[in-house]
């Protein structure tokens, strides 16, 4: 899988900032997204990351703890020569053991590929209409932006979430954990042979 793969499409966005729990009011959406198009602007994964929303942030949480325990599932079950391939398959270039799921957040972020409008009517403030839980600001050239408020009384985003599970390169490093899973059971199930094939190691990138 190769490094910095997957955003690519940001527009229409679910923007996040700071936002009262009573509701963002015009001037704090306005801010939020400005605060959004210039860390696109400026390709900057860790302002990008700071605007996630929860659930964006428990899924790369999540996906690097699956990743390591794949990883440690090819370490005692693989045959020795199969393991570099196979760890190379689960972002062995990418995660160890202190990896958090925001470094992974950003090691995959590849900022050529991050685009914030340039139609200065799709960068313009039209109007904002606020919900009990979200926020939508609509642009002069007719996008629909929705705030999602968390339960810290922020407003955060999911945009970047949806646009990397629509990617191929995560598919791809999804089929790869589910294969070491399976080749696990399958190895607990058999018993040893001489003549038994070695593990698959993964989808190639």
């Amino acid at each position: 899988m190769p490094r910095r793969a997957f955003i690519a499409v940001l527009l229409p966005l679910a923007i996040a900032a700071s936002c009262a729990r009573e509701g963002p009011d015009e001037a704090a959406a306005r801010a939020a997204f400005a605060e959004f198009l210039g860390a696109l602007d400026r390709a900057d994964a860790g302002a990008l990351w700071a605007l996630a929303d929860s659930g964006t942030r428990k899924y790369f949480d999540d996906l690097v703890a699956e990743v390591k325990e794949a990883q440690a599932l090819v370490d005692k079950h693989y045959p020795e020569a199969d393991r570099g391939a196979a760890k190379r398959n689960l972002l062995g270039d990418l995660v160890s053991a202190s990896t958090t799921g925001e470094m992974l957040f950003r090691a995959l972020l590849d900022p050529a590929r991050i685009a914030a409008p340039q139609d200065p009517d799709a960068r313009a403030v039209d109007r904002v209409g606020a919900g009990p839980e979200t926020v939508r600001v609509i642009t002069a050239s007719g996008d629909t932006i929705e705030f999602v408020r968390e339960p810290d009384g922020t407003c955060r985003t999911g945009v970047l979430l949806r646009a990397a599970m629509d990617v191929p390169a995560v598919a791809t490093l999804r089929q790869n954990l589910a294969a070491v899973k399976q080749n696990r059971d399958l190895i607990e199930r058999t018993p040893p042979a001489r003549d038994a094939p070695a593990p698959a190691t993964g989808v190639q990138p």
